[in-house]
């Protein structure tokens, strides 16, 4: 199994997530919508070949996000939209996922746009998913150097 997807499940909470455990070749898993918290990464955190996490709109605080470094270091893809509890602390511990690819932060009423930007402009290789609607602006690439003389 590589993928499970328990989006808009809203009575899974994090005393769910302990079936996770069984899953070593689990590569996605998303629990968008569903009651977990910093528990549930946790237990996501035993997850080898984890690179998909999407965690959009559950009870995930800045200390959860502290584990993703530590224990998560090969995620690409972090979904983290209307995680109303997020803040700059959240954004430190993303800096710190080298392979980090696409992050959604829509709807993070907790991270300042000035914050949001600085991190983009730390890592112009990390896409931002900012919907049409989002309180970000996307910033644009970097322009290319000049052609040498």
């Amino acid at each position: 199994l590589e993928l499970v997807s328990l989006r808009g499940c809203a009575s899974v909470g994090d005393q769910a997530t302990g079936f996770l455990l069984p899953m070593p070749r689990l590569r996605s898993l998303h629990l968008d919508g569903t009651a977990v918290g910093d528990v549930a990464l946790l237990a996501a955190s035993v997850l080898p070949k984890l690179v998909r996490l999407h965690v959009s709109g559950t009870r995930l605080t800045d200390l959860g996000c502290e584990l993703l470094p530590r224990r998560l270091a090969t995620l690409t893809e972090l979904s983290v939209a209307r995680c109303a509890s997020l803040t700059e602390a959240a954004l430190a511990s993303f800096s710190e996922l080298p392979a980090l690819a696409t992050l959604e932060l829509s709807g993070c009423r907790g991270l300042p746009p000035a914050a949001v930007a600085a991190y983009a402009a730390r890592h112009p290789s990390c896409r931002m998913q900012l919907p049409t609607g989002s309180p970000f602006v996307p910033l644009a690439p970097p322009p290319a150097p000049p052609p040498p003389a």
